[in-house]
C-alpha cells in the first residue's frame, strides 16, 4: 500500500456555503438542548450567541480535518486540529471588525506554541472519528474565548492553541495495511497505536530550535484514549522528542494526563469487570447524561451528511472494502469470538484493554478516575476518597488519592462516561457568549 504523509494546511478555504446551512452537528445540538432547557426561566444571554459559538468551532473542525498517512506504519486515520486563536478571531468578526494587532505582540505570541493532543475511546468502526471527544477542545476554545475577545478589542494577538482530535485508523475514514495488522495479531495493540501517533505527533512539532523549545505540548486520552496517550507518551519520550523535565529546555516540555483509564486497572478480575462495566456504564449514562444521550442519538446522520456532503468534495471518503472491514474489526475486537460476547480474542483493542495497559514507571501523569466507575470501581479506592476528603475538606487536595513521584490520581464524583458539561462549564459558555454580545453594542 502506497503512503503519503499529508499535514493541516492553515490556509483552508473560508468563503464558501456555511456548514451549518448544510448539515448539523450532534454535539453542537446536544449542547443547545441543555440552554434550551436551562433558559426556560430567564436567559442571561441569547442561545443564538452560543448556537453561532459552537457552529463556528464546528465548521472549522470540519474544514480543517485531514488525513494523516504513514508509510512507515502502514495506517492512516483522519484528525482535525483547532487554533484557539484564530478561531476567536473569526467569532470576533461576526460582531465587530477585528482592529489590526500590534506586530510586538504577533512576534511574542509566535514564539509559543502550545499544542493539545486528544485521545478517545472506540466500539465499532463507526467511533474514533476525528470528532470523538472533540468536546475537550470545545472546552479549550470556550475557556480563552472571553480574554481572547478583549485582547482582539485591544489589538493584541489573542493566545494560540492548536488542539488536535485524533482518530483511528480502524475508523471508517481511515485505512490499515496487510503489515499494520499482522503487528496487530502478534500483541502490543496499544504499542503499534503509539507508534502511529508518535510519529504523527513528531510531524506536527517546529521543525525552528527556537520555536521548538519554547513549546509545550499536552496529550489527553480518555478511557482507552488513555492508554493510547500513555503510550504514544512513552514513545516520544524514548525518541527525544520531547521531555518532562524543567531543566532539560531543547525539547518541547510535556504533560500527560488520563481521564477514567481501565487499561491501568490493576484488578484481578479486570477481564470481566471491564467489559461487564462497558455494559453497566452504557444502561446508566444513556437516562443520566443529557449531553451524551442526544449525541449519541443523533451521531449517525450527522456523520452520514457530512461524509457525503462534505468530505467527499474533498476526496475524504470511507475505506471500507470487505479486506479494510475485515481487517479493522479484527484489529478491534481481535476476532470474532470477542463480538459474540465470549471475550476470547487473543490480540485487538479490547483483548489487551482488558488485560491491562502496563505504564512504565518513569512517565510523569496525571490520573482522573472516577469514582463510580464500574469498569474500575474498586471499595478501597472509594474508602481512599472518602479518607482524603475528611482529612483535607474544601482544599485543593481533597481529590488528590495518590501521589508518586512521577503520578497523580486524583477522584471525580461520577460514573466511568466522562460527564463534559457541568455546572461551572455551562457558565463558561454563557460568560464566553456575554462578551460576545457586549461587542454587538460596544
Amino acid at each position: 500500500m502506497s503512503m503519503e504523509s499529508s499535514h493541516f494546511n492553515s490556509k483552508s478555504p473560508q468563503k464558501q456555503e456555511r456548514i451549518r446551512d448544510q448539515v448539523i452537528s450532534p454535539h453542537v445540538e446536544a449542547v443547545l438542548e441543555i440552554f434550551k432547557k436551562r433558559f426556560k426561566k430567564e436567559a442571561p444571554v441569547n442561545i443564538e450567541t452560543i448556537r453561532d459559538i459552537f457552529y463556528t468551532f464546528f465548521e472549522q473542525a470540519v474544514l480543517r480535518t485531514q488525513i494523516y498517512s504513514s508509510e512507515k506504519n502502514g495506517a492512516s486515520f483522519p484528525y482535525t486540529v483547532i487554533n484557539t486563536g484564530e478561531l476567536s478571531k473569526i467569532v470576533y468578526s461576526h460582531y465587530q471588525t477585528i482592529p489590526p494587532a500590534r506586530e510586538q505582540n504577533v512576534a511574542e505570541q509566535k514564539s509559543k506554541h502550545k499544542m493539545e493532543f486528544v485521545f478517545g475511546s472506540f466500539l465499532d468502526t463507526d467511533n474514533g472519528n476525528q470528532f470523538t471527544f472533540f468536546e475537550e477542545a470545545m472546552h479549550q476554545f470556550v475557556k480563552q474565548l472571553p480574554s481572547a475577545l478583549e485582547a482582539i478589542k485591544a489589538g493584541k494577538e489573542p493566545d494560540n492553541e492548536d488542539v488536535y482530535v485524533v482518530g483511528s485508523p480502524t475508523n471508517e475514514l481511515g485505512t490499515v495495511s496487510p503489515e499494520f495488522f499482522d503487528r496487530i495479531q502478534k500483541g502490543n495493540t496499544y504499542k503499534e497505536f503509539g507508534s502511529l501517533y508518535s510519529e504523527f505527533i513528531e510531524s506536527q512539532l517546529p521543525k525552528d530550535a527556537g520555536q521548538r523549545k519554547n513549546s509545550s505540548v499536552y496529550l489527553y486520552g480518555i478511557s482507552m484514549g488513555g492508554s493510547f496517550a500513555t503510550q504514544t507518551a512513552e514513545q516520544l519520550l524514548s525518541k527525544g522528542q520531547v521531555t518532562q523535565s524543567h531543566e532539560a529546555n531543547e525539547q518541547p516540555f510535556m504533560q500527560v494526563r488520563a481521564d477514567t483509564l481501565p487499561g491501568a486497572s490493576t484488578s484481578s478480575i479486570k477481564k470481566w469487570q471491564i467489559p461487564l462495566g462497558f455494559v453497566a456504564d452504557s444502561i446508566f449514562t444513556l437516562p443520566t447524561n443529557a449531553y451524551t444521550r442526544v449525541a449519541v442519538l443523533k451521531q449517525s446522520g450527522g456523520k452520514d451528511l457530512i461524509n457525503k456532503v462534505i468530505f467527499a468534495k474533498r476526496g475524504i471518503v470511507p475505506n471500507m472494502t470487505p479486506e479494510q472491514k475485515a481487517m479493522k474489526n479484527e484489529i478491534i475486537y481481535g476476532g470474532p469470538n470477542i463480538v459474540s460476547g465470549t471475550f476470547k480474542g487473543k490480540y485487538g483493542v479490547f483483548h489487551d484493554l482488558y488485560a491491562g495497559i502496563p505504564i512504565d514507571p518513569s512517565l510523569k501523569l496525571t490520573e482522573v478516575r472516577a469514582t463510580y466507575d464500574p469498569l474500575q470501581y474498586s471499595p478501597k479506592f472509594s474508602a481512599d476518597v472518602k479518607t482524603q476528603k475528611a482529612e483535607h475538606p474544601n482544599s485543593l487536595g481533597q481529590n488528590l488519592v495518590s501521589r508518586t513521584d512521577g503520578r497523580r490520581t486524583f477522584a471525580i464524583n461520577q460514573a466511568h462516561t466522562f460527564v463534559f458539561f457541568r455546572e461551572n462549564e455551562l457558565k463558561r459558555i454563557e460568560k464566553a457568549a456575554s462578551s460576545l454580545e457586549r461587542l454587538k453594542v460596544s
